[in-house]
């Protein structure tokens, strides 16, 4: 595992730059590009970069360490599942309702004779429509 050196941006959060300043990080990391983000080891902790580019110059000056790569694609396919899942589910409900709703009217229509008829002219008036 070679240590190489990398340039970075630090970021507030995952859409909005903090920064247009550059730091240097030494890393073991490989395979990174640009926009890649990372954690790094800051004097206040461990923070969230924007990985730039690799740095070959040997004058520049690197101490800390960029030690890890952020999965932020695993992060949106988790939050996408949950959103189809939160669909999936209002759909269901919306559909049970309506099922709901037309048994109980069968089941009232079959113990009064007044509903069934106004069930059976409202129904003959709908599909005049169709």
């Amino acid at each position: 595992m070679k240590t190489k050196k990398i340039q970075v941006r630090f970021i507030n959060n995952l859409t909005n730059w903090n920064t247009t300043k550059k730091y240097n990080f030494l890393t073991f990391l490989e395979d990174l590009h640009e926009g890649d983000l990372v954690v790094v080891e800051t004097r206040n902790g461990h923070a969230i970069a924007e990985f730039i580019t690799y740095v070959d110059e040997m004058d520049v000056k690197a101490e800390r360490i960029a030690f890890s790569k952020v999965d932020v694609k695993s992060l949106h396919d988790y939050v996408d599942r949950l959103a189809k899942i939160n669909l999936l589910k209002n759909k269901i409900k919306m559909e049970v309702e309506e099922l709901t709703g037309k048994i109980q009217l069968e089941i009232l229509a079959e113990m009064s004779p007044k509903l069934k008829t106004l069930i059976d002219t409202l129904h003959s008036l709908e599909s005049e429509f169709d």
